[in-house]
């Protein structure tokens, strides 16, 4: 806005961003596939962080939220959905441990293919 040459002689009015909309309101970028995958950890952490603040003692070997004892893969799918899409990226977080992530999402053969790997929080 503070580039237009209309705006900076003053001559304008309330109907200024309405007249300029094509060149004030550019679309915004796409998310690479890192920033989601960051966002996909982000998540994740601060879902587990609500159980983690919980808890009465941090070295209680059963109060931890490492997945081991709860037996299961410690990955969890998650679909992260940008702006009005119906259908949004499936990735799968892998909980290393209540601070270190990996992100994978899948190719087209159906493989994992790592977006992160040890990302700490």
């Amino acid at each position: 806005m503070l580039k237009n040459a209309t705006f900076k002689r003053g001559v304008f009015d309330t109907s200024f961003i309405e007249e300029h909309a094509d060149q004030l309101l550019k679309p915004g970028r796409d998310i690479s596939l890192y920033r989601q995958g960051t966002i996909a950890i982000v998540k994740t952490f601060l879902e587990n962080l609500k159980y983690r603040t919980r808890r009465d003692s941090d070295i209680d070997p059963w109060s931890l939220r490492d997945m081991y004892r709860v037996n299961h893969l410690p990955m969890r799918d998650l679909i992260l959905v940008k702006d009005d899409e119906e259908d949004g990226t499936k990735f799968w977080v892998q909980y290393l441990d209540e601070n270190t992530f990996n992100v994978y999402c899948k190719s087209s053969h159906g493989d994992f293919v790592p977006i992160i790997l040890d990302a700490e929080c």
